[in-house]
């Protein structure tokens, strides 16, 4: 087979992969366009070459490859948006990240949040407001996870018990909330747990030479003059 025709196939392949929602072993619906668009340069081709049937202009190709991208971006969008809800971030950077995602996702494929809901019964601003919920309960469960590592010792993984704590009031600086959050049952004021990450920073603090208690030195004798005694 020529090279260019392999290169044809290939971007076809590719094409009914994004239109199937096909997203296994590739980098999202833009890294498929990238590779469709790049075979087809390859070969010396328009966009038309997709339609093995030639009976589709390069513009109908060019929309229908802009359709499936932005359906895809919808979909990853939502699916994002549902592990937001459920708290689940494993393999992503946290609340932030994902929230970065879901917006990327949503703008690249010309659509508000309202598009994060599937049935079409909620606005954008109910939508905006779903994640900034979502978002400030997982910021304010990572800044209480934070701080039952530090005061249990455990600072494995991370920079130091300063860190930690910078990351707590980060946390719950991002959720619009105070130090009283960290305390699930609701009892304590803000000046308690504030009181208490102070404690549990301080404990966790390597000694310095300011605090170790140094060995007394003994006072210097004066020099004898000869022939004293001892």
């Amino acid at each position: 087979m020529p090279e260019e025709n392999k290169n044809i196939h290939k971007a076809r392949e590719l094409f009914t992969k994004l239109q199937g929602g096909d997203l296994r072993s590739y980098g999202g619906a833009d890294y498929i366009v990238k590779e469709i668009r790049s075979n087809l340069s390859k070969a010396g081709v328009g966009s038309d070459a997709l339609d093995p049937t030639g009976q589709k202009t390069a513009g109908e190709l060019n929309n229908a490859l802009h359709d499936a991208t932005s359906k895809l971006q919808i979909q990853q969008a939502r699916e994002l948006f549902t592990k937001l809800q459920a708290g689940d971030t494993g393999g992503y950077g946290g609340a932030d990240y994902i929230v970065k995602e879901i917006r990327s996702n949503l703008s690249k494929a010309g659509v508000g949040s309202d598009a994060l809901d599937p049935t079409g019964q909620k606005t954008a601003g109910e939508l905006n407001n779903a994640l900034h919920d979502a978002t400030s309960k997982l910021q304010i469960q990572q800044a209480r996870e934070l701080f039952t590592k530090l005061q249990a010792g455990d600072t494995g993984g991370y920079g130091g018990a300063d860190y930690i704590v910078k990351e707590i009031r980060s946390n719950l600086s991002k959720a619009g909330v105070d130090s009283a959050a960290l305390d699930p049952t609701g009892r304590k004021t803000a000046d308690e747990m504030n009181a208490a990450l102070h404690d549990a920073a301080s404990a966790r603090q390597p000694a310095t030479a300011a605090t170790v208690k140094q060995p007394a030195s003994k006072a210097p004798q004066k020099p004898r003059a000869p022939g004293m005694a001892p």
